[in-house]
């Protein structure tokens, strides 16, 4: 019994700690800054009816603090003004952020926001600009309006190119710096589905 009771009790002690963890925390600094507000967009689950919203204040100075209530690794929308870019959030993690207000999808940064412990998050949201920038904004890896137009070997072989690209570039970024698990699944599952 005496084994039971200290085996539960390590368990509620190692439970404890990531049960705490249901928020993140973005923070960081802008430049040339207006009177907008951040605003970060997600969906709690999948299936639910209503987006969840947090805005903030960006201080005169260009600093700003946000946190988000998370119960499961999420994507979300982050946007300031017309600048809108995609974040993966964990519960638990404390990102910074800095860029140019006006460019924020071209000058957006991410690094831990406490030291080591989120590099991998950091490593995760800077790959997430990196392949916007590389296949969202280019024509060359766009199935629409060209490549649609492609017969069906054509068109996979172009599917096939894209994803190799793809993969190549989440390799890369792997090497510079680790992913956690849930978003390493999600960077497959992306590129393998999309």
């Amino acid at each position: 019994m005496k084994h039971l009771n200290l085996w539960l009790t390590s368990l509620t002690l190692l439970a404890a700690p990531a049960a705490a963890q249901t928020t993140a925390e973005l923070r960081g600094h802008l430049t040339n800054t207006g009177t907008e507000k951040l605003l970060l967009r997600w969906w709690s689950q999948p299936l639910a009816t209503h987006e969840q919203q947090r805005a903030v204040h960006v201080a005169p100075n260009g600093d700003f603090t946000m946190e988000v209530p998370l119960t499961q690794p999420t994507l979300a929308q982050l946007s300031y003004g017309d600048e809108e870019l995609t974040v993966f959030l964990e519960p638990g993690d404390v990102l910074a952020l800095h860029g140019d207000a006006p460019e924020l999808t071209t000058t957006v940064k991410f690094e831990s926001g406490d030291g080591a412990a989120h590099r991998p998050a950091a490593a995760a949201n800077n790959y997430l600009q990196e392949f916007s920038q590389k296949f969202g904004s280019n024509d060359a890896f766009q199935v629409l309006p060209d490549n649609i137009s492609l017969l069906e070997k054509g068109f996979l072989a172009f599917l096939d190119y894209r994803r190799d690209h793809e993969q190549g570039l989440l390799k890369q970024a792997g090497r510079r710096g680790s992913f956690t698990p849930a978003f390493q699944a999600y960077a497959e599952a992306d590129i393998a589905y999309t």
